[in-house]
């Protein structure tokens, strides 16, 4: 049994690459912390069992992007370039994202992409629309990394 939930996982840790891949976030943001693989063991650590593939897959990808976004809000963007993203992400307006930076646009597509399948996913599976709840927790994240951004440029 061991082996073949060890098969499993790793092609559950191919189509989580894959998916990092398509992004582009870890080519293109050359300052982020690039850690699919123990965003991956998270979902493995939290349920190993075989029928949890969805949720591994998924939390993985959330973790890599809190990852992501964290080394935006930490490391690398401006207090202006991240008080303008936490805007547009608190609008969800794929037409606001016009006034971003390059690499705040791949940044936004890539969360609202994963936000808006997963809220599909839940919707077809389970008849529940959680888009409102998804973007509000995400809206909340970046707001409080916000906060700390703020704390940061004013010592």
């Amino acid at each position: 049994d061991f082996n073949i939930v060890q098969g499993l996982n790793q092609e559950e840790l191919k189509d989580v690459s894959r998916w990092w891949n398509k992004t582009g976030l870890g080519h293109k943001l050359d300052f982020i912390r690039d850690r699919l693989a123990t965003s991956f063991l998270w979902g493995v650590g939290i349920s190993s069992k075989p029928q949890h593939r969805y949720f591994r897959i998924q939390i993985a990808k959330v973790i890599q992007l809190i990852t992501t976004l964290d080394d935006v809000y930490d490391v690398y963007a401006t207090l202006d370039e991240l008080e303008l993203f936490t805007d547009v992400i608190g609008r969800w307006d794929i037409n606001s994202m016009t006034e971003l930076p390059h690499y705040m646009k791949l940044c936004f597509m890539t969360l609202y992409n994963l936000v808006n399948e997963i809220a599909y996913d839940i919707l077809m599976e389970q008849k529940i629309d959680v888009l409102p709840q998804l973007r509000k927790s995400w809206t909340d994240l970046l707001k409080t990394y916000l906060v700390e951004a703020r704390w940061f440029h004013s010592g």
